[in-house]
């Protein structure tokens, strides 16, 4: 299996990075209109810019999964679960401990249950990703070559074809939100690990990097073009075919840089808590609110500097609020493997005193 380098840990902190670039430009702003292209069209190709830049985050994470492969383990369940519902509860609590929250049922079952699961698509995606992966990993070690070549092709007509270009209905991608979506990216990154001998995996990194950097300018240019005229795609759609290449061309890009890092590698093992921390059911609407004043109180580039400034500083909170989420879950963990182990003791006690 192969060795977890810096390189892949960088690449899983920039994915996160611009994770926060894509949910505040459209998800938080909005989607342009036809009159802004009218009034400020370079503004709204800007801002195609910087969606194109950072739509990938997603499909990287996930190709990095797939990569290397989950692991399925009880410990690792449990570790998912837990960091999920330690940012959804120590959040309500220290909202409710300051008085900024009401501590109610509702917002209860919302830090508890529903805001982590029901209302984070990607949580309770991933999970079942999780859930699902032994399964795609037998696939992949125990099938022909040429086996695997045609299913991998389906999978993508299916993708591309019948779920972006010729949308299906009930087709089951929704656009790259859903668990079949995530399958498909997590297959593709097992496949490049499978066949790192095929041509098209063995270009140099600059090229790579060339191809997602054509891929920006070809998503900008055809999200301008659709958007002027109407037409149905969504060039946003993770599951849309240039979407996946400019994905496949950034990780191919890392992948071909080989260094290691202590300090990458330890901020990596804390990049998720950006996602968790700035998506929360109780954060989000505060973290929206404030890009929305951002945007309405400054020009084009001081607003670029400003929310920079504010995406880096969340970015660095989440990380050192993670600490404390490390630092609990051995606490906990070393509990529960003690608790276990006596248990375990007590049980054997037990039977030895009934044999004799």
């Amino acid at each position: 299996m192969a060795k977890r380098e810096s390189n892949f840990e960088f690449l899983r902190i920039i994915s996160m990075f611009l994770v926060l670039i894509v949910h505040s430009d459209f998800l938080c702003l909005g989607y342009p209109t036809l009159s802004d292209l009218d009034i400020n069209p370079w503004q709204v190709a800007w801002r195609g810019f910087f969606e194109s830049v950072s739509i990938v985050c997603v499909n990287l994470f996930v190709l990095i999964s797939g990569y290397f492969t989950i692991k399925l383990r009880f410990k690792s369940i449990f570790s998912y679960l837990y960091q999920c519902l330690f940012y959804s509860i120590f959040i309500y609590l220290f909202l409710v401990f300051f008085k900024l929250c009401d501590f109610n049922f509702f917002n209860s079952s919302q830090a508890i249950l529903i805001s982590w699961f029901m209302k984070n698509q990607f949580i309770s995606n991933y999970l079942a990703l999780m859930l699902i992966s032994p399964l795609l990993n037998v696939f992949f070690e125990r099938g022909k070559p040429g086996e695997i070549h045609l299913a991998m092709f389906s999978f993508s007509f299916i993708a591309f074809f019948m779920n972006w270009l010729v949308p299906v209905e009930g087709g089951g991608f929704l656009g790259g939100y859903s668990v079949l979506h995530l399958m498909f990216i997590y297959c593709l990154g097992r496949y490049i690990y499978t066949f790192s001998n095929l041509k098209w995996l063995n270009y140099s990194s600059l090229v790579y990097f060339l191809v997602y950097i054509v891929f920006v300018i070809f998503n900008t240019f055809i999200f301008l073009s659709f958007f002027k005229y109407s037409l149905p795609w969504n060039v946003w759609a993770y599951n849309s075919p240039i979407v996946v290449i400019g994905s496949l061309a950034l990780f191919m890009c890392f992948q071909k840089i080989k260094f290691h890092s202590y300090i990458v590698n330890f901020l990596a093992q804390s990049s998720f808590a950006v996602f968790l921390f700035h998506t929360n059911y109780f954060v989000f609407p505060h973290f929206k609110n404030y890009v929305i004043h951002l945007n309405i109180e400054n020009s084009f580039f001081p607003f670029g500097f400003k929310i920079s400034l504010f995406l880096l500083t969340v970015f660095v909170f989440s990380i050192l609020l993670d600490q404390i989420r490390k630092l609990t879950y051995t606490a906990i963990s070393t509990y529960f493997r003690s608790l276990y182990k006596f248990l375990l003791r007590k049980i054997a006690l037990s039977f030895q005193s009934d044999m004799f």
